[in-house]
């Protein structure tokens, strides 16, 4: 495996086993294949933002490199300052690609570190694909709680500096997800888990149709889950539980009816590179994909209130599915995120006490979340 000329990093050295699969799984014709070579330049980049402005030159300079050693300097970690070559900016792309393949969670670990350097001192490297890609694989984990908990303690989360409506979209379709795993039939569940999600990023609200699209990913899918929950004799709902979740519906149905405007695209221009272009769409056609999916598994009677909106996706859905055809790819990243992702169970105690909240009268299905208070009918 080839190493740049320094000690091992601990977090290498912790992933080992990981790096050596994957080098038997990929070859190693050359450098150019090196695993952690885009994690590297990443921590490298960040490395040189920290750096005082006096200390880059001498650093990144190679006449300036006896000057340098002589000098016997430390880093605010300790590590001895010595002559490196200058990183570059690191490609977006790669660094997604390597969080995409990462394979044990001491990885993602690693990259959570790395985002909290970044954070601090080079914020351009958390780009909202970037920290999606995080949250995707943090579910194939079974962490996304805990990390998704971790983001939202970031100092630049709350202070609405970087995080916005592409990440909300993200979270609202991570949760849907996992609504649909766990079979949840709370709308207090839902209220309680996207309420942080808006809370920091107010400004989102009305920013995007695919915010709309995630909200009836979730409460369509609830539906879903209330409706077999029925037909199994597992649970029974109240007319004015039915009728608040119906409520809920038909208000994004409408707001995502009138936001929406069809992606530009020229199918022959896209087709010259389907598997760039297929990949280009992910974040949406999962967010849409998922919920042509639901409003065909609803019951034949609730369907039809949502044409419009099929007739607003399915061309789109159709493209990117020819794309992924043509391209020869793996798979979408929504059949990834269905198949891979597990959360927590949802336990029996925990559906009581939110359907008791619910069933009193209590703040529940009236309870508005912060991404809806100002999107009032």
């Amino acid at each position: 495996m080839f190493i740049k000329n320094r000690l091992l990093r601990s977090s290498q050295l912790r992933t080992f086993s990981s790096c050596a699969k994957r080098l038997l799984e990929q070859g190693t014709n050359n450098s150019e294949n090196s695993v952690y070579q885009i994690k590297d330049q990443v921590d490298d980049y960040i490395y040189r933002k920290s750096l005082g402005k006096k200390w880059i030159p001498l650093v990144y300079r190679q006449k300036n490199a006896d000057r340098l050693i002589s000098m016997n300097a430390a880093d605010s970690e300790g590590r001895p300052i010595v002559p490196r070559s200058l990183p570059g900016v690191p490609s977006e792309v790669k660094f997604i690609n390597f969080i995409n393949n990462i394979l044990v969670e001491g990885e993602l670990e690693d990259v959570e570190k790395t985002f909290d350097k970044a954070e601090k001192k080079a914020l351009e490297i958390l780009t909202p694909a970037v920290i999606n890609a995080f949250l995707y694989k943090s579910a194939e984990f079974g962490v996304f709680g805990p990390k998704l908990s971790w983001l939202y303690g970031l100092l630049n989360y709350k202070k609405e500096n970087h995080f916005g409506p592409r990440n909300i979209e993200a979270i609202i379709l991570l949760r849907a997800i996992e609504a649909r795993q766990c079979k949840i039939t709370s709308m207090n569940w839902v209220y309680r888990r996207l309420r942080h999600a808006f809370k920091h990023n107010k400004q989102a609200v009305s920013d995007t149709a695919l915010i709309t699209a995630a909200n009836l990913d979730i409460y369509t899918q609830l539906q879903i889950n209330r409706f077999e929950a029925e037909v199994s004799g597992k649970q029974k709902f109240l007319p004015i539980e039915k009728a608040i979740l119906t409520k809920k519906i038909n208000k994004f149905l409408r707001l995502f009816e009138a936001k929406f405007k069809a992606y530009k695209y020229s199918e022959d221009e896209e087709m010259k590179q389907p598997a760039a272009n297929f990949n280009r769409w992910q974040h949406a056609y999962s967010i849409l994909k998922l919920l042509q999916m639901n409003i065909e598994m609803l019951p034949a009677e609730l369907q039809p209130q949502f044409k419009q909106t099929l007739d607003f996706i399915n061309p789109f859905l159709s493209h990117v599915e020819k794309l992924g055809s043509a391209g020869k790819t793996n798979g979408s990243l929504l059949d990834r995120l269905i198949t891979r992702s597990t959360f927590p169970k949802y336990e029996k105690k925990d559906a009581k006490e939110e359907r008791k909240g619910e069933q009193g009268g209590e703040k529940g299905d009236g309870e508005e979340t912060e991404g809806e208070k100002g999107e009032k009918e």
